[in-house]
């Protein structure tokens, strides 16, 4: 019988939530959204929809998400992991 190869990759979710919000950018027709989600509970902690994809939209998004969930340990985007601690 062949074996099952196994999964070079495993699902990472952090243990405990506010250690890690992972954020991502996309396009949705001629808008940009973008969302923020805590990486162990997976709730979405702030998002908004823009015309287009700038730093100062990025900050106005995580000040709203600070605002109301606090400040996680760090923060992961396609671009670089940022500590916040």
């Amino acid at each position: 019988m062949n074996k099952k190869k196994r999964r070079k990759w495993v699902r990472y979710e952090r243990e405990h939530s506010m250690s890690l919000w992972q954020g991502d950018w996309k396009r949705f027709g001629n808008k940009w959204i973008l969302a923020f989600m805590d990486d162990a509970s997976r709730l979405i902690t702030c998002y908004g929809i823009f015309d287009s994809a700038t730093t100062e939209n990025t900050i106005e998004v995580l000040r709203k998400g600070f605002a109301e969930y606090g400040i996680p340990d760090e923060i992961l985007t396609d671009l670089e992991t940022i500590r916040c601690s």
